[in-house]
């Protein structure tokens, strides 16, 4: 009966994982025209300082590096955390070798695909790499 109930949890996370994503492309019923380089209406968005990105980034990985251990490895909600981190950990060293945060954030996108080079580029969909990217997009938006 134990397995059945870890089973049944394992099972909603999933579900509550799914649901809160289709919510995040609902929202913005715009991402289907955007390009995985980033939406062209980026260049014309206006970011927080660059300072003020980077503390909202680290904020960002402490956040999501509290979550992973609660986890279970093989879920995609892991996977999708990780993912999380890896990519504001990319846009934070590229952001303090001086590129731009739209820049930043297009150019490491394919990190958070590959999970830090770990697979494949395309073995993440597409859909999430745009929420994600609009994730980073609206939190570093003024």
């Amino acid at each position: 009966m134990n397995i059945c109930h870890t089973a049944n949890v394992a099972t909603k996370r999933l579900l509550i994982a799914t649901i809160c994503l289709l919510a995040c492309l609902l929202w913005q019923p715009d991402l289907s025209a955007q390009t995985l380089e980033g939406p062209g209406s980026s260049s014309s968005t206006g970011y927080v300082s660059r300072e003020e990105a980077l503390a909202l980034l680290e904020a960002g990985v402490h956040q999501a590096n509290e979550q992973l251990p609660g986890l279970e490895p093989t879920s995609s909600l892991y996977e999708n955390t990780l993912r999380r981190v890896i990519y504001y950990k990319a846009i934070m060293r590229e952001m303090r070798n001086g590129m731009p945060i739209s820049k930043a954030m297009e150019t490491t996108l394919n990190e958070a695909a590959s999970l830090g080079g770990l697979k494949e580029v395309a073995y993440t969909p597409k859909v999430v790499l745009r929420a994600l990217y609009e994730e980073v997009r609206l939190q570093l938006s003024e």
